[in-house]
């Protein structure tokens, strides 16, 4: 029995080295960019694997697309219906070979958009919208806006989440595990900053907040911000495994 067991882990390993070999020896790149014409009032972008990046842009948006591969090369699809551009980037490549496409895409100011990662990192820098909604079950997602927006909304299931906003009513950001950093200037009603193992850091404008602020296993600390249960504007923050820390700006 010992023999089938070393005899399997073997096959595993070489299996596993053979991928890794496949990998690194027919590596590929091509880099497409494709020009999107038309009106667009919102951006939608479905990734199953690959790093997202909203950058901003003028009236038309530009899509930049990074395919890496062994085989089987990545697939875009682009379709623009009712001022709704949706990018759904996904491979049906087997036995675990390299297949993802990294996206960049130019955002006009004013709009709306959304993200959806499988796997990879989101990051939009300093773009212009209405409202953001990212979210990456395996990355990182950083949310830096300008502007004015109703919502700013960051989640990862594993990955750090960083939210920056200049002017912004509500903000919720969460992960499952790893740190959740908000800086929030202009005077949000709503912050929610939420992490279930990692540190929870918070950064507003001075004043008077309806705070919770919570750790199951660690330090929670409120300085320059003024509790007041009646206060309009409210900060949740908090972790099961971590410190938390809310402070004035």
């Amino acid at each position: 029995m010992k023999k089938l067991l070393l005899l399997v882990v073997v096959v595993v390993v070489l299996a596993a080295g053979a991928l890794a070999l496949l990998n690194f020896v027919f590596d590929k790149e091509k880099t497409k960019t494709h020009t999107v014409s038309g009106e667009v009032t919102e951006i939608v972008v479905k990734s199953q694997s690959g790093d997202v990046d909203l950058v901003p842009g003028g009236d038309q948006v530009e899509v930049r697309e990074t395919q890496h591969y062994v085989f089987d090369k990545p697939k875009l699809e682009r379709d623009v219906s009712g001022g709704v551009l949706t990018l759904e980037s996904d491979c049906s490549a087997k036995l675990a070979l390299k297949c993802y496409s990294d996206l960049r895409v130019t955002v006009p100011a004013g709009i709306k958009v959304t993200v959806k990662a499988d796997s990879g990192d989101v990051d939009a820098r300093a773009i212009d919208v209405r409202n953001a909604h990212l979210e990456s079950d395996s990355g990182d997602v950083r949310l830096d806006l300008v502007g004015r927006q109703t919502l700013a909304w960051a989640h990862a299931d594993s990955g750090d989440v960083e939210v920056v906003t200049r002017d912004a009513q509500a903000i919720d950001a969460q992960t499952d595990s790893g740190d959740v950093d908000v800086d929030a200037d202009g005077a949000p009603r709503k912050i929610v900053a939420i992490t279930d193992s990692g540190d929870v850091d918070v950064a507003l404008q001075a004043g008077p907040y309806a705070i919770d602020a919570d750790s199951d296993s660690g330090d929670a600390l409120v300085e320059g911000l003024q509790r007041n249960d009646d206060a309009p504007q409210s900060i949740q923050a908090r972790t099961d495994s971590g410190d938390v820390k809310l402070r004035a700006r």
